[in-house]
């Protein structure tokens, strides 16, 4: 962990020193943009990564209990039809196409 650490504190050193050059070459106003494009893109991507996700796992075929059925959701109904949905509840597992309670095993 202190090499972690050591690592992580060389990173912000280096930074820095990039912050520093750039600021004085390109300008405070480009920077900020280009930042604020990068971070958008990014956020965007990261969305778009856990939809995929969700959308291309695979479909639950049957579901053995109750329990595993449905869960609390704001922008879906909530229904477990997706691998992903099945193993986001606690104490459910997904195996060939079930969704069902796991075990301690």
């Amino acid at each position: 962990s202190i090499w972690l650490s050591g690592f992580t504190a060389l990173a912000q050193v280096l930074g820095l020193l990039l912050s520093m050059y750039f600021v004085e070459r390109v300008g405070r106003r480009k920077l900020v943009l280009l930042s604020l494009f990068s971070v958008s893109l990014s956020l965007f991507g990261l969305g778009a990564s856990f939809f995929l996700a969700r959308k291309f796992s695979p479909l639950v075929e049957s579901i053995n209990d109750d329990e595993c059925s449905f869960q609390p959701a704001l922008f879906w109904n909530g229904i477990t039809s997706y691998c992903y949905n099945c193993v986001q509840i606690s104490n459910c597992g997904f195996c060939d196409g079930v969704c069902t309670i796991g075990g301690e095993s």
